[in-house]
């Protein structure tokens, strides 16, 4: 999974409150959300969750509690599709 944090002035560095929110994910109960996940990007307290495949509206609730626990109300959901050639 990659976790990426941007300031307003586009610069990109790690952040603790994504460190924290791959921990938790990282618990055995949501192993099946962690590997759905392609990336996290937090801007300004928005993330942006780029998932592999479609999530149940139940993954999308227990990643946005998950980022209220952290104090950050905005998150959006994006579903990537990569094709061989990309890789």
């Amino acid at each position: 999974m990659i976790i990426v944090r941007t300031c307003g002035s586009g610069t990109d560095y790690n952040d603790d409150r994504l460190q924290l929110l791959k921990k938790m994910l990282e618990f055995p109960k949501y192993e099946e959300y962690y590997k759905k996940i392609f990336k996290l990007h937090d801007h300004k307290g928005t993330l942006s969750v780029y998932w592999y495949e479609t999530p149940t509206e139940q993954e999308k609730s227990h990643l946005t509690n998950a980022w209220e626990y952290l104090r950050e109300y905005n998150i959006e959901h994006f579903v990537i599709t990569i094709t061989e050639k990309q890789i």
